[in-house]
This record gives structure tokens, C-alpha cells and sequence, in this order.
């Protein structure tokens, strides 16, 4: 019932930037590897994915993940994610 409201929140209160940083950093903190250029996600977390999981269209998912590209926060690659600045994911995961 709790992960519900969480996601029902997340949903109605925060903007989408904020929301798929929080679904990066939340699966960089589980999965990810530490590395000399940032954290690696290594594994196959699609565009569609994600989409699904903040409640937007896959499209729209491309342009925020884009954007936080062209910040310097992540870089994606052909099968995973590198978050170079955790810090700044998680302020702009906390303000979303």
C-alpha cells in the first residue's frame, strides 16, 4: 500500500526529470557498479521501461534521459547507463 502512494505521488507531484533520475538513481544504488567514470548499469534498462515506470511515453522518457545526457549527469550505452554525477542525480531526484 505504501509503494502505491509512493508511486501515486511521484506521479501527480514531481516533474519528469525528477522522476526518471529517481528510477536511474534507485537502480544505481541496487545494481550498479562503481568505476573509475561513474557508476555503471550494466544491465539492459530500456527506454520503454522506464517509461512505464514514471507513467509517461517512451518518447518522452528519450527527451528527459537526453537532457540529463547533455547536463553531464549519465551517459547512455548500448546496454546500460553511467551515472557520472551521483550527487547532482540525486538533487534533481529530491527536487523533482
Amino acid at each position: 500500500m505504501r509503494f502505491s502512494n509512493g508511486l501515486f505521488i511521484d506521479l501527480s507531484l514531481n516533474d519528469l526529470i525528477g522522476r526518471v533520475a529517481r528510477r536511474i538513481l534507485e537502480a544505481a544504488r541496487a545494481f550498479g557498479e562503481p568505476g573509475a567514470h561513474g557508476v555503471s548499469l550494466e544491465f539492459p534498462l530500456s527506454q520503454t521501461e522506464i517509461a512505464s515506470m514514471v507513467g509517461v511515453s517512451r518518447q518522452t522518457v528519450n527527451r528527459a534521459l537526453q537532457q540529463l545526457q547533455g547536463a553531464g549527469v549519465i551517459t547512455t550505452e548500448y546496454n546500460g547507463i553511467r551515472v557520472h554525477d551521483l550527487e547532482r542525480l540525486q538533487a534533481l531526484a529530491s527536487l523533482g
